[in-house]
């Protein structure tokens, strides 16, 4: 989400938390009276809210930023998962019978969706115990084992490799070489890897299968935010799970690693040429994320002068030049 975005979002949020903003929103799905809070903001800004004795999250976008296709494919995989073992949060159909809805607000053209909360807490990795990493694992193979029974065709609406890279190669600045050459080598070898195994590049992974998008509920792991899923190898999955411990090479004797591929081949057994492909993968999210985070920035707009965000501003700009610097490396 551009800062801007974020930025005037956070302007229609009390000291209590409360948004007009997001209620008009929130509207088509009802809420219980003084229930709606803002809760956090990323990719999306995301409130919570009750209806009854159950929370839900309302997800929440400016319309150029994400598209309301991309968003619909998003909810026909979601309901694929019905019924089978991998418990994902599921979107909730508004009172006029969609599950994405469009309104005109004060900041402008905004998309809204409405989620049930899953049952459990939220873990962070130097909590978890080498049974959680296992059981995290376990989650992440079984939740590709129910991908690959899901016919291709539910995938189409969501973005392949040669997507995504396209994508991104519209947001690096026209003067900025090391982004552009680092773009046409992983676009060139992406096209070379699609054409040698096409057939893996059909399905999604859920791309963001890291602890803070789980729920942990004695034993049991819900899954939340699919927004970012995409059609990549299922192994690209264990690289960006795993990318906090390391986002150049994947340190396969690490005890968390290890942990976590124990419980994933207790589910499935991994493509071992993908396997051997994991820090390409990194690789490819590593300039995934840096494209992003230009789009983010909007270096050199009437915006880069805004002082609201200087905090977060300098933050996301240290990240960004040290992704920037791995690609001098090259």
């Amino acid at each position: 989400m551009k800062l801007s975005v974020m930025t005037s979002i956070f302007g229609t949020v009390d000291e209590g938390w409360r948004s007009p903003f997001a209620e008009q929103l929130a509207s088509p799905w009802g809420f219980d009276p003084g229930t709606l809070f803002f809760w956090r903001a990323s990719a999306n800004a995301i409130f919570i809210l009750k209806r009854g004795v159950r929370d839900y999250y309302l997800r929440i976008n400016e319309g150029g930023e994400r598209r309301v296709e991309e968003w619909v494919a998003e909810t026909a995989i979601l309901h694929r998962f019905h019924e089978t073992p991998v418990q994902v949060a599921q979107p909730v159909v508004s009172r006029f019978g969609r599950y994405v809805e469009t309104a005109e607000t004060e900041l402008g053209v905004y998309h809204a969706m409405l989620f049930e909360a899953l049952p459990g807490s939220q873990s962070e990795l130097s909590e978890m115990t080498s049974e959680d990493i296992r059981l995290w694992g376990a989650e992440l193979g079984k939740f590709h084992r129910q991908v690959e029974r899901m016919p291709v065709s539910v995938f189409d609406g969501r973005p392949g490799v040669l997507e995504l890279l396209e994508n991104a190669g519209r947001e690096l600045p026209e003067d900025d070489a090391s982004s552009r050459k680092e773009w046409k080598d992983l676009t060139d070898e992406a096209q070379r890897l699609l054409e040698s195994k096409p057939r893996d590049f059909e399905r999604v992974v859920h791309y963001d299968f890291q602890p803070d998008n789980l729920r942990f509920d004695n034993g049991r792991i819900g899954v939340i935010d699919f927004d970012d899923c995409a059609r990549l190898p299922a192994e690209a999955d264990i690289a960006y799970a795993l990318a906090d411990l390391s986002s150049m090479t994947m340190e396969f004797d690490h005890p968390i690693v290890e942990a976590f591929m124990s419980g994933y081949r207790s589910e499935r057994k991994p493509d071992a040429v993908w396997l051997d492909h994991l820090d390409w993968f990194l690789r490819l999210n590593r300039f995934l994320s840096y494209a992003r985070l230009i789009r983010s920035l909007e270096i050199g707009s009437a915006f880069d002068d805004d002082v609201r965000m200087d905090g977060l501003r300098s933050k996301l700009l240290k990240i960004t030049m040290e992704l920037r610097e791995s690609f001098d490396g090259r």
